[in-house]
């Protein structure tokens, strides 16, 4: 039979190992039952060295030993995955040498067997890093949530409100719309914790923090400032569309009724509206006079700047 016949029906046979190797190593010719032993990367016929993938006896080894054909079991694969035996015979034709034999069955079973549990266990090691990564993601925003809300309130606290004021301004300015911004310090507060502890002082303020939630529009930003000061943010509200929101709400905690005797809670308010000029500080100063103007002039009142 022609050899060349020969070689085209090896070269499509998956059950045998042929391999045809040059003197330095580089890969001429193989069947797939030979090319399924190599790395994917390493299937390239004229390009690969498969003298890195023959590991015991090594390709010099069996150059040095292959005076007569060498019959035996050849170890081939990689050294950091996995490998497999040939049961066959290694000799020289001509210019090239020959390797030819047969795949152990139950070995390559077994390797067959132990990807397949690799595989598996990647597949559970890839669901449980997506479930930790989901996981830190939540916690990563429940950190910044945390660190953005005060913890006696639930509003805001003065960190976001900060950053709500700048977005707020460069959105007004961009759009030509109007902001306003109100402040608000309940009275007399220190007397309510001088008098009656910070226990109780701390359910007026967020007695106080649950009726400025409910008074306000969906879209406004209220915050804890500090103490017993809040911010409240209105986008697209002028002077007087503000002033009257304030009102309403000086009015319900004039009236509020906090369910402990002889306490009547009430709150100065001040509004101020930005303008052209107006930077983040310039606006919460106008605020915070205003404020003060309400305070001055006998508390329990709203006055615009």
């Amino acid at each position: 039979m022609d050899c060349h016949l020969i070689i085209d029906s090896l070269r499509t046979f998956n059950s045998i190992s042929f391999a045809m190797i040059r003197e330095d190593g580089v890969l001429l010719d193989a069947s797939a039952g030979f090319l399924k032993l190599l790395p994917e990367t390493q299937r390239n016929l004229g390009a690969t060295n498969v003298a890195r993938f023959l590991l015991q006896p090594t390709f010099e080894q069996l150059k040095r030993s292959a005076h007569d054909p060498i019959v035996g079991v050849f170890t081939v694969g990689s050294v950091s995955g996995h490998t497999a035996s040939i049961s066959g015979t290694f000799y020289r034709d001509a210019e090239q040498w020959i390797l030819l034999g047969e795949v152990d069955v139950e070995e390559l079973s077994n390797i067959n067997a132990q990807l397949s549990g690799l595989n598996f266990e990647l597949a559970e090691t890839q669901r449980d890093l997506s479930k930790s990564i989901i996981e830190l993601d939540r916690l990563k925003q429940d950190a910044i949530n945390e660190s953005l809300a005060d913890p006696l309130t639930g509003l805001g606290n003065r960190r976001s409100f900060d950053q709500s004021l700048m977005k707020e301004i460069a959105r007004a300015r961009r759009g030509d719309d109007a902001l306003s911004l109100v402040m608000c310090d309940l009275d007399f507060f220190k007397q309510v914790n001088d008098t009656y502890g910070h226990d109780v002082g701390d359910e007026v303020l967020r007695s106080f923090a649950k009726l400025i939630a409910s008074t306000i529009r969906s879209f406004d930003i209220a915050a804890r400032f500090g103490g017993e000061e809040f911010m409240i943010l209105m986008p697209g509200a002028d002077k007087s569309q503000a002033i009257a929101i304030a009102e309403r709400m000086r009015c319900a905690l004039e009236h509020f009724n906090l369910d402990i005797p002889s306490i009547r809670i009430t709150a100065s308010f001040g509004v101020a509206t930005l303008s052209s000029s107006d930077s983040p500080d310039s606006l919460l100063k106008k605020a915070d006079l205003a404020m003060y103007r309400a305070k001055a002039s006998g508390r329990n009142k709203v006055v615009g700047e």
